[in-house]
């Protein structure tokens, strides 16, 4: 039996015996105005298990334009391409065998950055977003984390439709591109 406890700060605490469920709170005008993709995307996992999983596709495609949004992270044809296809799939213009296909170059691309499989392409990537406010470690570092959640994003409906993105993935969501692609999600609840 659960008790209800105070809302504060968008979070709901429902209490069931000595345990404490935290389960984040939005309704639509929050959603609409919310400058937290994290926060937004918590909200929408806290949707009724099915509910969320329904979202997967639009998730998906989110995740896919969130790439979009960032091109400055990926020089590497091969993420473009991936990212390109994941949303072809989506469409239904790419098969899920095709999908994989181009994943594998999408990983294989983060694997050379993380572990410097070929130094000179990657220091040819880096050195094409480094900047005095973005030296080239860091630089390095960035362009593997988008690639690895490039990688992430490709696979995401099949693979991992009822989490949430690693929390490194973070500084690559964008809350205006999760409300245009899922506008007023909380007229049902």
């Amino acid at each position: 039996m659960y008790k209800r406890g105070k809302k504060a700060g968008g979070v709901l605490k429902l209490f069931q015996l000595n345990a404490v469920f935290l389960v984040n709170y939005m309704n639509n005008k929050q959603w609409s105005n919310s400058k937290s993709a994290v926060q937004m995307l918590r909200a929408l996992h806290s949707y009724p298990k099915q509910k969320y999983i329904g979202l997967s596709k639009e998730l998906h495609k989110y995740y896919l334009l969130c790439c979009k949004k960032h091109e400055r992270y990926m020089p590497q044809e091969q993420i473009r391409n991936g990212i390109e296809g994941g949303l072809a799939y989506l469409k239904g213009e790419l098969s899920y065998s095709k999908l994989m296909d181009l994943n594998y170059y999408v990983e294989g691309e983060a694997f050379n950055i993380d572990y410097d499989v070929r130094p000179k392409i990657v220091n040819l990537y880096v050195n094409s977003i480094a900047s005095e406010e973005l030296p080239p470690k860091e630089a390095r570092n960035l362009l593997k984390d988008f690639a690895y959640f490039a990688d992430w994003c490709m696979l995401f409906s099949s693979d991992w439709p009822e989490s949430l993105p690693p929390e490194q993935y973070e500084k690559f969501l964008c809350p205006q591109i999760l409300r245009e692609t899922i506008n007023k999600p909380f007229n049902n609840l």
